[in-house]
């Protein structure tokens, strides 16, 4: 009995020690295909034929080269993808060794935008020189909010249960509408403000 365990225990030994053995390693460099210089962070992949699954994967170093390891004996597809460079695949790589692959070669992919469009916005407060400007049109709450509701969100103003407004904790405000100051808003500000949608 113990001698049929010890030779099951050699033979599975020996199983384990060829599955290990049948593996292999593949290296090679990815370069431009211009300039022949190395391309960095190039993104490799190895798929076996009849799989759709990738089997292994790699990325390319500083200088364009790249490894990977234990890789099952068999054939295989390898792709070599970066973004704005022509993939590159190599078909029925029939890997039974350790192998170096060289060079592959990306060209520049020849596919243009026609135009960009860069949009930028204003932030809803400004912070100027000789005062601070905020954005009503940015501010999500100003399109049901009267003007008094608005102003508490404003960073330094208070609105109290009364409606009065402070500034920096003092009352003395000068409103401008349009840029110029207004008169009507100098009596009795808190009960126009809100009836301002």
């Amino acid at each position: 009995m113990k001698k049929h365990l010890l030779l099951n225990i050699i033979f599975g030994l020996l199983f384990i020690n060829q599955i290990i053995a049948q593996t292999v390693s593949l290296k090679g460099r990815v370069i431009d295909q211009a300039g022949k210089e190395g391309l960095p962070s190039v993104i490799v992949q190895l798929f076996s034929e009849g799989n759709s699954g990738i089997e292994s994967s790699a990325a390319t170093d500083s200088v364009g080269n790249f490894q990977i390891n234990k890789i099952p004996v068999g054939k295989y597809t390898l792709i070599s993808s970066f973004i704005g460079f022509v993939s590159d695949t190599i078909y029925n790589l029939d890997l039974t060794a350790d192998i170096n692959i060289g060079n592959i070669e990306l060209a520049v992919s020849e596919i243009f935008l026609d135009e960009v469009n860069v949009i930028g916005q204003k932030s809803i407060y400004e912070n100027k020189l000789d005062k601070k400007v905020y954005s009503v049109q940015k501010d999500v709450l100003a399109e049901t909010s009267s003007a008094s509701e608005i102003l508490q969100n404003i960073p330094s103003v208070n609105v109290d249960i009364n409606g009065s407004i402070t500034l920096r904790n003092s009352g003395n405000i000068t409103f401008f509408i349009n840029g110029k100051p207004s008169a009507l808003l100098r009596k009795n500000p808190s009960a126009i403000l809100e009836q301002i949608p």
